[in-house]
This record gives C-alpha cells, sequence and structure tokens, in this order.
C-alpha cells in the first residue's frame, strides 16, 4: 500500500497566505470504477481567487485509436500552453504525474473535488504503464471539507449544488465548457479556505496540515484506516483484503 509521507516543514515551504491562486485538477474517466477507468482527459489549470484561469494544461487520451491529421493540430488558448491531443495513454500519465510531481515537489497544493477518485485513477493508471507516482501533497478536496463543516446539509453534494450552497454564483449555461469544473472547484476551494482555514488547518495556514486533517476526516469516515493513510489515493482491492 501506498502511505501518503509528507517533506518536512522549513523554510521556502509556501503556506495558504502565499498562495495568489490555486492548481485545479480535473479528470475524467472510461468508468466509474477506480481501477477500469482508463483517463479520456484531463486538466490541470490555476485558478484566483477571481476566477480568472491561467497556466492551462489539457491533455485529450485516446488509446488505441489514432488522431486524424484534421484533430492533430495544437491549439492554442491565449498565450497559454497549446492542449495536448495524445493517443499513446503512457505518454499522457508520464506528463500527468509529473505536471503534479513539479507542483507537489514545491510545496504547492492541488485542489480536486471529490479527490480520492481521480487521484486514484491516476495512480492505477501510472501503475498500468510502469510510471512512479507523484505523492500526492498537499491535496485540497472541497468536497472533503464542505462533509466536514456542513455535515447536516440536505440535498445533492455534487460540485454545483455545493458551490451554490456557499454562495458562488454558478453559470449553468456554460456547464459543458472545457474549464467550467475546474473554475467551480477552484472557486469553491478559495471560499472554503477562507471561511474555514482556522479550523481546517489548526490556524498554522500550513497547507500540509490542511491535507492531515482532512485525511483525519477521512479516517472518522471510513473504518478501513488504510484508506485514510493513502489519502487521496485509495488502496487497491488487493491491499484491502490483506
Amino acid at each position: 500500500m501506498n502511505v501518503t509521507t509528507f517533506p518536512p516543514r522549513g523554510r521556502g515551504v509556501p503556506t495558504l497566505s502565499d498562495l495568489h491562486s490555486l492548481t485545479v485538477l480535473d479528470v475524467k474517466s472510461s468508468a466509474l470504477d477506480v481501477e477500469q477507468g482508463r483517463i479520456e482527459s484531463a486538466v490541470l489549470a490555476d485558478v484566483g481567487r477571481d476566477g480568472r484561469v491561467h497556466a492551462v494544461r489539457r491533455w485529450r487520451v485516446e488509446p488505441g485509436e489514432p488522431i486524424g491529421a484534421a484533430e492533430s493540430n495544437v491549439v492554442r488558448l491565449g498565450g497559454e500552453r497549446p492542449d495536448e491531443r495524445l493517443d499513446d495513454g503512457g505518454d499522457a500519465i508520464v506528463q500527468i504525474v509529473e505536471a503534479l510531481r513539479e507542483r507537489f515537489d514545491a510545496g504547492l497544493p492541488v485542489v480536486a473535488f471529490h479527490a480520492a477518485r481521480p487521484f486514484t485513477v491516476i495512480d492505477r493508471e501510472a501503475r498500468r504503464h510502469a510510471v512512479h507516482p507523484a505523492t500526492p501533497a498537499p491535496v485540497i478536496d472541497p468536497f472533503a471539507i464542505d462533509k466536514a463543516v456542513d455535515p447536516f446539509r440536505s440535498g445533492s453534494r455534487r460540485l454545483v449544488e455545493t458551490a451554490s450552497s456557499h454562495g458562488i454564483p454558478v453559470d449553468r449555461a456554460n456547464a459543458h465548457g472545457p474549464l467550467f469544473g475546474v473554475v467551480v472547484a477552484g472557486l469553491l476551494a478559495w471560499t472554503l479556505l477562507d471561511r474555514f482555514a482556522g479550523e481546517i488547518g489548526h490556524g498554522t495556514g500550513s497547507l500540509l496540515d490542511i491535507h492531515r486533517t482532512t485525511a483525519e476526516w477521512e479516517l472518522g469516515a471510513r473504518s478501513d484506516a488504510r484508506a485514510a493513510a493513502s489519502w487521496p489515493v485509495l488502496p487497491t482491492r488487493e491491499e484491502a483484503s490483506r
């Protein structure tokens, strides 16, 4: 089982107050089962407090299907890195893992709504392609934070509904846009961190403390302590059965 380990605190490690944007991860896969799902697309983008998006990286993964010439052109997003359309899942996984590793090694957080799902899918894909995964910490999960700070709220806890419940205006007309989920998750993360940072991070502003607190909440929500120890990556079925 992969157990999340943390770098030591020290000078140069960013805190919440140092951040002007949050990197948000969004992954779409071919199946709900995290063991079987293959990544079809992934986005990493930085979202500011005002919802502006920059430093976008996007992957479209189409394993087994060659990309036609008309589709293989690189499409640039104004002033940002190009979209990457890859027909080789292994190449995409290497790039996704390295992009995450760069952020985590710098002590920067990655936001993911319901983080266990995208990070577990990435972990399983990395294993399939013999890619060493990045240690996923610190991770900020607005879904887990919302459950902990408002456990008795009725209604759906899907992304749009959760954001609306915290007063974030959501333009549903753009719901099918490629960056819609990224922007909403980023704004939700900013809102929850601003309101509950003291409770989440024990008043330290430490991004790793926020991660640890979320993992502890997962321990309280799960009967399997191993799932919390490796959060946000879930243990495999074989690991869970031991």
